[in-house]
């Protein structure tokens, strides 16, 4: 209440919003998203890494456009297509993302990121090969982790009030927080780049600070190449990786195969040094039977002949020229 004037400064602001034409509304709002973007260009809430990681890895959270979606119905209808029109996903997330994309929610879900995060190592491992026993429980819980998304995504598209325009794009990657952390400090500029907004140069990780000798940097730069084992520590965890699930993951008795209908796009950029190799990938993209485009980007392979067998096989899965 104005005390002055006597008058709810809430409802004349109410009213005199209300009283907009709804292409004004729409105008003012629109003004509100461009304005949010130009400031947060690649505004996806991604959970903060404990300890040191924090201060590089800083993604701006959506607060503000949720805030928005909070004031009425008619702003909620808007502006919450912005804010679930990306989503970044790390192994412990499967669960609660089904309960919040539920109904209408779903059609405004344009792209699902997993980003499978690796576990951490010291000093000790930098320079080693992956343990044989951890492989197999990163594969396990891998192979879990894309099971538990396929069942909640295999049920997209069948609620009345689901209005879906164009299919669902899935991405994937692997990282540890540790690659980053030792011989590989280059993977701190471009961590946090999406397929859809890069981090704006003022906004990146400053190399000038990356000062390491142990591990060959130097005022930012690096003075001494990675050791062959080195590199295998940060680019050969995925080679070893299967996608088998039966008898491999926790499948309910009586459960169907979870085919995700919804996906339409599968990318694979090469952002992280870890590769998930085609003998992965194919039996997975066999359980996306609406799969239409595939973005493929490997680190590194030299091997000509396993790439025309890669190819081959990806044409075959992707249904070419069946489709």
């Amino acid at each position: 209440m104005d005390v002055v004037s006597g008058v709810d400064s809430r409802r004349v602001m109410g009213t005199t919003w209300n009283a907009l034409p709804a292409e004004i509304r729409l105008q003012i709002f629109d003004l509100v998203v461009k304005q949010y973007r130009k400031e947060r260009p690649n505004s996806i809430p991604i959970p903060h890494p404990p300890g040191l990681r924090r201060h590089f890895y800083s993604l701006p959270s959506r607060a503000p456009l949720t805030q928005c979606a909070a004031v009425c119905q008619e702003w909620n209808t808007f502006f919450e297509k912005w804010i679930w029109q990306y989503m970044i996903l790390k192994q412990g997330d499967i669960q609660l993302f089904g309960e919040l994309t539920q109904g209408a929610r779903r059609a405004s879900v344009q792209w699902v990121w997993l980003r499978f995060e690796l576990p951490d190592y010291d000093c000790n491992e930098c320079g080693l090969p992956w343990d044989k026993g951890v492989l197999r429980s990163i594969q396990n819980e891998l192979t879990q982790t894309i099971w538990d998304l396929f069942c909640v995504l295999s049920t997209w598209g069948q609620e009345p009030d689901e209005h879906r325009r164009g299919g669902l794009t899935l991405e994937l990657s692997l990282h540890s927080w540790s690659d980053m952390e030792h011989h590989f400090k280059e993977l701190r500029v471009r961590a946090n780049d999406t397929a859809w907004a890069m981090v704006p140069r003022e906004k990146r990780y400053d190399t000038r600070c990356f000062d390491d000798h142990k591990h060959g940097w130097v005022r930012g730069s690096r003075v001494t190449e990675p050791r062959s084992d080195e590199v295998r520590r940060v680019a050969d965890a995925g080679e070893h990786l299967r996608f088998v699930p039966y008898g491999r993951v926790a499948i309910p008795p009586g459960q169907p195969t979870p085919h995700a209908l919804v996906v339409t796009s599968l990318v694979v950029r090469r952002q992280f040094y870890h590769n998930f190799p085609s003998r992965y990938l194919q039996p997975m993209m066999r359980l996306l039977p609406n799969l239409v485009h595939f973005k493929y980007e490997p680190v590194h392979n030299n091997n000509r002949s396993e790439w025309e067998d890669l190819k081959s096989h990806m044409l075959i899965e992707l249904g070419y020229g069946g489709r």
